[in-house]
């Protein structure tokens, strides 16, 4: 899983223990055994491939083909739009605040609104980090 240089160390600080992923089309937030439960959450792309799963273990990369900098497992997955996120939510994104997180989010994607933009919650612990 991809991460800004700034979040990675947030990450290795404990101060990062969310992170927010654009939902693509054709995404569907999936249950394992048909049990509505989040701890049995998953992700499936329009291609029926996860995405995303409850329990997996995502290598941390500062970027495309760059070496892992650690191992994250997700705990928890919830669909919301950007513009839902609450301050304990902004904070657990490594963020002071709601609008410190807002103002980070609209430099990243200058041309979304995020009243409109539907987004993958996904809360996870850190596993591993290397130095």
């Amino acid at each position: 899983m991809q991460f800004k240089p700034e979040m990675i160390e947030a990450i290795k600080a404990g101060r990062k223990t969310q992170t927010r992923r654009l939902c693509k089309p054709g995404d569907k937030l999936m249950y394992r055994g048909g049990v509505k439960a989040m701890s049995n959450a998953g992700v499936v792309g329009r291609n029926h491939r996860a995405r995303y799963q409850v329990g997996s273990r995502y290598s941390m990369c500062p970027g495309r083909a760059k070496p892992r900098v650690g191992l994250i497992r997700l705990s928890a997955i919830r669909l919301e739009l950007a513009s839902a996120i609450s301050e304990t939510d902004a904070i657990a994104e490594g963020f002071r605040s709601r609008d410190e997180f807002l103002g980070y989010w609209h430099a990243l994607y200058p041309d979304l609104d995020p009243v409109l933009t539907p987004v993958w919650v996904l809360r996870f612990e850190l596993m591993a980090k290397q130095p």
